[in-house]
């Protein structure tokens, strides 16, 4: 008789003691799903976003190999995101002259690590037309955990022709007030000369 009730109490503990860990595992349980499903809501959400970016977005595996690349590739390079996905993007003969070794050494040193600013690259696409854009690296990790580095590509070809065309025609003017003749000169409005031709 007297060996029941102290059963019965270690019993009681022990139901007791496995109805919290029970309550805790289906806690834990159900916090994990929810980080879980509130992770693939946000990754579906970047992707979303990706996929209606007006500017290219291209990633690049840990070996240079294109994984991702959105639609608006294909409306500045005329070529489908599927023509470059698991190609190294070294090996898809779209960049130019010194293209080449600013994309690799960009892409190393952002795989390392480094904040990079902005750089420009000359590349060709599809049809054979140059252009030129300006390229935003940084270094992000896959779902997998591993480092790819995600850039994001602008055409900036009607820029720099822009500013070419200001130079010549800058070069143009300076010419002129040099064989003018006669000695021209400019002052901004402090009184400082601002430009003097060779007379």
């Amino acid at each position: 008789g007297s060996a029941s009730p102290l059963i019965s109490a270690q019993y009681l503990i022990s139901i007791v003691f496995l109805l919290i860990m029970t309550l805790i595992i289906l806690i834990t349980s159900r916090n994990h799903h929810a980080r879980e499903r509130n992770l693939q809501e946000a990754q579906q959400q970047y992707f979303d976003l990706v996929q209606q970016a007006a500017d290219p977005v291209i990633v690049l595996n840990e070996l240079g190999t294109i994984v991702s690349a959105n639609p608006a590739v294909e409306q500045m390079s005329g070529y489908t995101p599927q023509e470059l996905i698991n190609k190294h993007f070294l090996k898809i003969n779209v960049l130019v002259g010194n293209a080449v070794a600013t994309a690799a050494r960009e892409f190393l040193l952002t795989l390392k690590g480094d904040a990079r600013p902005p750089f420009e690259l000359a590349m060709l696409t599809k049809n054979g037309n140059q252009l030129t854009s300006e390229a935003h690296s940084r270094r992000v990790k896959d779902a997998n955990g591993r480092w790819a580095v995600h850039v994001i590509l602008r055409d900036i070809t009607d820029r720099k022709n822009a500013e070419q065309n200001l130079v010549e025609e800058k070069n143009k003017a300076r010419n002129y007030l040099n064989i003018a003749g006669v000695m021209i000169m400019t002052l901004d409005r402090d009184g400082r000369v601002t430009l003097i031709n060779k007379e």
